[in-house]
């Protein structure tokens, strides 16, 4: 028995010694120490540490009970047993009550004896609690700080206890839960069948686990992973079950999340036409994404391997692919392969995009993973892309070639290089050119057949500042009508019964220099309409399309009809004829300036000679004179016709010798004295019309109307051959 530390509170030196020699006797072995005040008490609790205080109850300076306070205050649960020699029922009853152990009376001190075993046994018990105690104490505190939820329940399933986490997850208060059953978690997604499994399970003493999903107090779901284990006595019987649950509601949402995102994965590789793979490289079997099966129309059911996968490629294909797959393997690189496919059922050809790459494990290839992409559609539009683009080419090809025929068109039906004259009549008209030419104002060109209205057309364009952009000529009387709109506006494929393609328009051709119109007196009275809004607008809808078009272009128009008697007739609209009337310009025909005719001539003269591989140095003075005694009907256009047939006709190399048939000529009488000169026949004929109008020179039916001639220039030839009006 290890020595035991005895501090004995006592005054009396001989109790002193009878309570040492009953310790003595009872076979203690102890170490006393003896004090007899407060202060000495005070200080050996503190440095001798005593394992049992025995004290006596009247001191000199204080009593046993403020004793026993001091040693509670300093040294807690040391056994203090009153040893005194009297002590009323009151004061013992006190004295336990205040914290003594036991009292002895010092008349009776072979009770001492058992009284310190005694407090010795229940210090070692008391000892022994608070050790269980502070282990319960801990383990009471873990299951309360525990992060899974802790239940446990009687026999019959009713709560008895819950720990902080089950408050927090289930949103319940301990008072809603305790002594009820766990039915308060409305457990209502499992059936019956499984809580009388598990019932089953723990009721005959065996552990049960598994997944609960519940709803919170809140309504909200979670899910649990729980262990439910029977809680037996020392004899085996259950009396307790306890229920540990973990939280795994995040884990459940992320697998549910995943299993979600595997389904949108397996749906958007399903719309995307795609299928991934996988190839273990040492078996050469693999597993596919479900839609490899719709794009290959394999058998669910049937094996796949490498082998059986290069039977669907193409055989075209078959050679390229396994050496791209090769290469892939051997050297480590991407696969990346457009082929073709044999289906296996209905043996449609499918173009396909393989994107792969191999994995390796120490140094060996182990794995072949990656994607195929039905590109059928894709690679479909893409060939019928590029027919359409071929298309395009030859349309452009083609467009070309009209542009150039076009260009032809247009200086072929200019038959003159140059502007050739001599008239003051023409240099009036090129002022007007000049006056018009730098401006954007359309212009109206007014003359007989032959004039050469085009040739004015031509030097209005080359002499603006759009003299680089194209310069269109449309004859609006040698198109048919159902024709013109779509030579003028262009059409769109498809828009009528012939649109094979589509055309693009005059007005668009045009666009960024001028346009010619000429004939426009001939325009077909439905169509005037929509050029009148072409004109105003800059805008033009070709036929058949919705998309309208913004065109910088200048118009130039041309006829040889008389557009306002034309108006007064209701064949041309009004609102036109002004739009177009802006400048006109009058070109003169060449009877009204004969002195064009000379030059004229030698201009021809040296062409036709030059195509006709001929040499001519003049034409005969008669013939010229006849030339411009001639009141020439076509214009510049039949002298120059006239000059041509004589060239091919002409059979010496020096001098034409023209004689001309005036009999289709109503207006002139052939003169038998061929020794007139040019000015007496004009003379002539000028009197002659002059008679026949009384001399009224101006206004309708007078002699200028009559010889088609200005008033200004019939006054100027009648002063010029002094011709004078015959005096009353």
């Amino acid at each position: 028995m290890a020595e035991l530390k005895i501090l004995i509170l006592e005054d009396n030196p001989f109790d002193h010694e009878l309570i040492q020699e009953e310790l003595i006797s009872n076979g203690f072995n102890f170490l006393s120490k003896i004090v007899s005040n407060e202060q000495d008490f005070t200080s050996a609790l503190k440095e001798f540490k005593p394992d049992i205080i025995l004290s006596d109850y009247n001191l000199p300076q204080f009593t046993g009970i403020e004793a026993l306070e001091i040693a509670k205050n300093v040294a807690l649960n040391i056994p203090f047993i009153l040893v005194t020699g009297h002590l009323s029922e009151e004061l013992a009853a006190d004295s336990i009550k205040r914290g003594s152990w036991d009292y002895v009376l010092k008349t009776n001190l072979l009770r001492l004896g058992p009284a310190i075993k005694n407090a010795l046994k229940l210090k070692q018990e008391k000892d022994t609690n608070e050790i269980q105690k502070n282990k319960l104490l801990k383990l009471l505190t873990a299951v309360e700080q525990s992060s899974n939820s802790i239940v446990i329940t009687d026999v019959k399933g009713h709560i008895e206890y819950v720990n902080t986490k089950f408050l927090a997850v289930s949103g319940y208060s301990a008072t809603e839960v305790l002594g009820k059953t766990p039915k308060i978690l409305k457990s209502e997604f499992h059936s019956e069948a499984f809580f009388k499994k598990i019932w089953q399970t723990i009721s005959e003493g065996e552990t049960w686990s598994g997944e609960f999903k519940n709803k919170s107090k809140k309504g909200d779901f979670y899910w649990e992973q729980a262990t439910i284990t029977p809680i037996k006595n020392d004899q085996g019987t259950i009396i307790n079950y306890l229920a540990v649950k973990e939280d795994i509601t995040k884990l459940k949402k992320t697998s549910l999340t995943l299993i979600k995102s595997q389904k949108n994965l397996i749906e958007a590789q399903r719309i995307a036409n795609i299928s991934s793979f996988e190839v273990n490289l040492k078996t050469e079997t693999g597993t596919v994404s479900p839609n490899f099966y719709e794009i290959v129309e394999a058998d669910l059911n049937e094996e796949l391997t490498l082998e059986n996968w290069r039977t669907v490629v193409h055989p075209d294909d078959k050679e390229n692919n396994i050496k791209v797959l090769n290469d892939c393997i051997q050297l480590g690189k991407k696969y990346d392969l457009i082929f073709r496919i044999i289906t296996r059922r209905t043996k449609q050809l499918k173009w396909i995009h393989g994107c792969g790459e191999v994995i390796y494990e120490k140094g060996e290839p182990t794995l072949f993973i990656g994607t195929l992409q039905d590109i059928t559609k894709e690679k479909n539009a893409e060939l019928e892309l590029k027919n359409s683009y071929k298309e395009i080419e030859q349309l452009k090809n083609q467009l070309e070639s009209e542009n150039v025929s076009l260009k032809e068109e247009i200086s072929l039906s200019f038959n003159y290089e140059n502007l050739v004259y001599a008239s003051a009549e023409i240099s009036d008209v090129l002022t007007q050119v000049e006056q018009v030419a730098t401006t954007k104002a359309t212009v109206l060109i007014l003359g007989e057949t032959g004039t050469g209205k085009e040739l004015i057309a031509r030097a209005i364009h080359n002499t603006s500042p759009r003299k680089n952009g194209p310069l269109i000529r449309v004859n609006c009387a040698a198109i048919p009508a159902e024709l013109l709109e779509s030579e003028l506006f262009g059409h769109v494929k498809g828009s009528f019964t012939g649109a094979v393609k589509d055309r693009i328009g005059k007005f668009q051709l045009a666009d960024k220099g001028t346009l010619f119109l000429d004939e426009i007196g001939e325009l077909p009275l439905e169509l005037q309409p929509k050029l009148l809004r072409a004109i105003q607008e800059g805008e033009i809808e070709p036929i058949g399309s919705s998309k309208i078009i913004k065109l910088d272009l200048r118009i130039i128009a041309a006829t040889n009809r008389e557009l306002d008697k034309e108006v007064k007739a209701n064949r041309f609209r009004q609102d036109l004829f002004f739009r177009l009337n802006v400048f006109p310009i009058t070109v003169p025909p060449l009877r009204d300036r004969i002195e064009d005719i000379p030059v004229l001539v030698d201009y021809f003269l040296d062409k036709f000679c030059k195509k006709y591989q001929k040499k001519i140095n003049s034409i005969s003075k008669h013939a010229l004179q006849q030339m411009k005694v001639y009141q020439w009907p076509g214009n510049v256009r039949e002298l120059e016709n006239v000059v041509e047939r004589a060239v091919i006709i002409v059979d010496n190399d020096k001098t034409i010798l023209l004689e001309f048939d005036f009999k289709t000529e109503p207006h002139l009488e052939k003169s038998n004295n061929s020794k007139m000169s040019l000015d007496e026949i004009q003379s002539n004929h000028i009197i002659k019309m002059l008679n026949l109008t009384n001399w009224k020179i101006s206004g309708q039916d007078g002699a200028a109307e009559l010889l088609g001639l200005k008033v200004s220039t019939l006054r100027d030839r009648m002063s010029k051959l002094g011709i004078k009006p015959p005096k009353k």
